[in-house]
């Protein structure tokens, strides 16, 4: 793992990672769930995007075989990973597990 991403996923408490493709319709229907995720959390939650095509070596240093891929890392450990199209109600049922 890169140590950008690993700073990157230390930089807050709770962090939302996308790892997505500007090609992936599922990813482009996630990603303003995600935003209102990150509004609704109020700042307890930082959500970042990570393009996979931008970003190959780490996808593969992550094993990340399908996109939209989310994870969620408390205090920079995984927590939940999950990869495909999901609700946001999924998603939020998950976070509230960690917040």
């Amino acid at each position: 793992m890169s140590s950008q991403f690993k700073k990157q996923v230390k930089s807050h408490p709770l962090i939302l990672v996308d790892f997505f493709a500007t090609w992936c319709k599922p990813c482009k229907v996630i990603s303003p769930m995600l935003e209102a995720i990150a509004a609704e959390t109020r700042g307890k939650v930082r959500v970042i995007k990570i393009d996979l095509d931008k970003n190959q070596r780490l996808a593969a240093e992550m094993n990340i075989k399908s996109v939209p891929t989310i994870c969620f890392y408390k205090y920079g450990k995984l927590q939940w990973r999950k990869s495909g199209m999901q609700t946001k109600d999924e998603m939020m049922k998950r976070l509230k597990d960690f917040l």
